[in-house]
């Protein structure tokens, strides 16, 4: 007969091979008088058993019943917590955090993340075609590692233009978009915004910035210049 120790008090038994072997039943090796009724015991491969009668020999062990969570009540400590109407069940309460969730993923999901790109600059604005310096590279152009839009654009001189106006653009694969304009003689500081979708872009699409000196500008002036992207 095997000796098998009871922790809780005689209420935890443990894992038995087979319900044949659980406690005290009539031909099992572990046979105790200290098995109680409501003792859990396991059987590989089946699950929980509990002791509905713990004689020696003569015990009976029952599997456990599965408990619905709708058969939980459920009874809020802080109603608020809970959008109206408040669970009455633990089926409603997890139905609930489901759902919320679901809404939470959903709302995230929806949300524009924005980025800045740049600065593109030129040390001197000269008359014609200027090519902005992307950054302390040499490279002029940025890739976008996955799809976005150009949804804003903006710039700064260290002095206003002379005589003509200074014109810059962002290029998306060669083609204009998104086209300021700073006026002769006007402001130093030039943006312009964009509804998402209107500029798009893919992942290694060439985005660039050109930067045109009006014919007659009699300044060099050094301008800086930045673009917004959008993910959604």
């Amino acid at each position: 007969m095997a000796t098998r120790v009871p922790s809780n008090d005689g209420l935890d038994w443990g894992l038995f091979p087979s319900a044949a072997e659980l406690p005290n039943v009539s031909g099992s090796s572990t046979q105790s008088q200290d098995v109680r009724s409501g003792a859990r015991a396991m059987v590989a491969g089946v699950g929980e058993y509990v002791c509905r009668i713990p004689t020696q020999n003569g015990a009976a062990w029952d599997a456990a019943e599965a408990v619905d969570a709708d058969d939980v009540t459920y009874t809020p400590t802080t109603p608020g917590d809970w959008p109206n109407p408040d669970p009455t069940t633990v089926q409603e309460g997890l139905d609930d955090l489901a759902e919320q969730v679901t809404d939470t993923a959903t709302a995230v999901a929806a949300i524009a993340v924005r980025s800045i790109v740049g600065p593109f600059s030129v040390a001197a604005v000269a008359v014609g075609v200027n090519s902005p310096v992307f950054g302390a590279a040499t490279a002029s152009a940025w890739v976008p590692p996955r799809a976005c839009s150009i949804t804003g654009v903006s710039g700064i001189l260290d002095a206003a233009a002379a005589d003509d106006d200074i014109q810059a653009a962002v290029f998306i694969n060669g083609a204009p978009t998104g086209l300021m304009t700073f006026l002769a003689a006007g402001a130093t500081k030039e943006s312009l915004t964009f509804a998402a979708g209107t500029y798009p872009v893919v992942a290694e699409d060439t985005v660039n910035m050109t930067v045109v000196g009006g014919a007659a500008l009699s300044n060099t002036p050094a301008l800086t210049l930045t673009f917004e992207v959008t993910y959604s």
